[in-house]
C-alpha cells in the first residue's frame, strides 16, 4: 500500500505543486490511520520509506 501526494502520480490536486509541508506530512499521518484500520491497529509495525520529497515528509513525520 502506499500514497501519491497531491498533484503527484494518480493523486487529484494542481500537478507538480507543493502547497505546503504540513499538508503533504497531514496527508500522509491521515494514509497512515487508513492503513491502521485497514490492518490491525496502532500497534501493527509500519516502514515508512521515501525518496526525494518523500524522504523529507518521512523524516518530518518522524520528528513529530
Amino acid at each position: 500500500m502506499g500514497i501519491d501526494q497531491r498533484g503527484f502520480g494518480h493523486s487529484e490536486g494542481r500537478r507538480g505543486v507543493v502547497e505546503s509541508s504540513k499538508i503533504c506530512v497531514e496527508d500522509q499521518l491521515s494514509f497512515i490511520d487508513k492503513v491502521d484500520q485497514a490492518y490491525g491497529g496502532k500497534d501493527v509495525p509500519k516502514f515508512i520509506v521515501g525518496h526525494s520529497l518523500g524522504g523529507l515528509i518521512s523524516l518530518s513525520i518522524l520528528a513529530e
